[in-house]
């Protein structure tokens, strides 16, 4: 007679995130045993409700829309990290050589992995455009005009590739979130709007809404 075994279920890490990391490391870069630190943080950290980016009755967009985006295409992972090790180091204090990460390293990876996505026939994608607006409201946050103006431009260049920002995906939510890092980043920087008159709902008759610096270095 043979006795079935019980077959144990896979344990999870939940010190690093889970149930929310991705256990089967299928991310789009090489795989670094700092990168479920990084997830977890930015997931719980960065990736929160921000009414000027959900949907009514729809929270939580970041997560459900973006971040998943943004595992499908290594130049969009690559600055969601750099973004995360950021805040990991500049809101909440911690040490990047505690969490095995370096920043100039991260920054780099960043910069290269957008370069490389930039020479693609597709370089106008929700992801490539995601990565670089983000990567702009890196430098924001971080006080580099230069480099916020580069990657703003780029941004609007990409934009205008695909025909406004109207005809961008996810929803719409990729659309308000270049809206709000043209707003907050340009308050930041003290610039004028990359994307003028373009108002999160899309409506001529929408009341614009002020910066909020706080809510968008936590984004």
């Amino acid at each position: 007679m043979i006795h079935a075994t019980a077959v144990q279920p896979f344990a999870i890490e939940y010190q690093l995130g889970g149930g929310r990391v991705d256990p089967f490391r299928s991310y789009p870069t090489p795989w670094r045993p700092y990168i479920p630190h990084l997830v977890d943080h930015y997931i719980i950290h960065m990736a929160v409700d921000i009414p000027e980016l959900d949907e009514p009755g729809k929270k939580g967009l970041l997560r459900s829309r973006w971040f998943r985006l943004a595992t499908t295409e290594i130049s969009t992972f690559q600055v969601v990290l750099l973004l995360s090790a950021g805040n990991y180091i500049s809101v909440k204090g911690g040490i990047a050589a505690e969490a095995g990460f370096n920043m100039d390293q991260l920054r780099i990876d960043a910069l290269n992995s957008i370069g490389m996505a930039m020479d693609l026939p597709n370089n106008a994608s929700d992801s490539i455009i995601g990565a670089v607006a983000k990567m702009a409201s890196f430098e924001a946050m971080h006080g580099d005009l230069d480099c916020f103006q580069l990657h703003m431009n780029a941004a609007r260049r990409l934009v205008d590739m695909r025909g406004g920002l109207h005809n961008l995906g996810l929803g719409g939510l990729l659309r308000r979130m270049l809206i709000w890092i043209d707003l907050n980043g340009g308050h930041l920087m003290n610039t004028e709007r990359w994307f003028p008159g373009q108002t999160f709902a899309g409506s001529e008759d929408e009341v614009e809404v002020e910066p909020n610096p706080e809510r968008f270095i936590a984004m």
